[in-house]
């Protein structure tokens, strides 16, 4: 019942973003337009989240395999987020959204991997 609340409360939220502030929350350029709405959009994406990770971790598949790996190095891929500004002319090259954040989340994902590498090879 909660994963449906949630998910309908985001989804609602979401189309009227999207409808009247020209897309909603555009994570890849950090823009949150129509203030109170997109916090309230972003609360109920996590709590979606929440809902599917529980679904998730009550099976034994290799999708809990691979989320557990993500969720062990899951500060260090917050950091390389936090920080990936300095690399944006990387990833700001097209006039399509779907092209920037896909080229961000490669570059973001490889960096973690490289990054990964060196620590688990050099740093003891």
């Amino acid at each position: 019942v909660g994963f449906a609340v949630a998910f309908v409360s985001w989804g609602m939220l979401w189309f009227v973003t999207s409808r009247y502030a020209g897309w909603g929350l555009e994570l890849a350029g950090r823009s949150y337009p129509m203030f109170p709405l997109c916090y309230i959009e972003a609360l109920s994406g996590t709590l979606v989240i929440i809902y599917l990770s529980d679904i998730i971790s009550k099976s034994n598949n290799f999708l809990l395999l691979q989320l557990s790996l993500w969720g062990s190095c899951s500060l260090n891929i917050l950091m390389i987020h936090c920080v990936d500004f300095l690399w944006k002319d990387l990833y700001m090259v097209s006039d399509y959204l779907w092209v920037n954040v896909a080229l961000r989340v490669v570059i973001d994902i490889t960096l973690f991997y490289v990054y990964r590498t060196i620590k688990t090879k050099y740093i003891r």
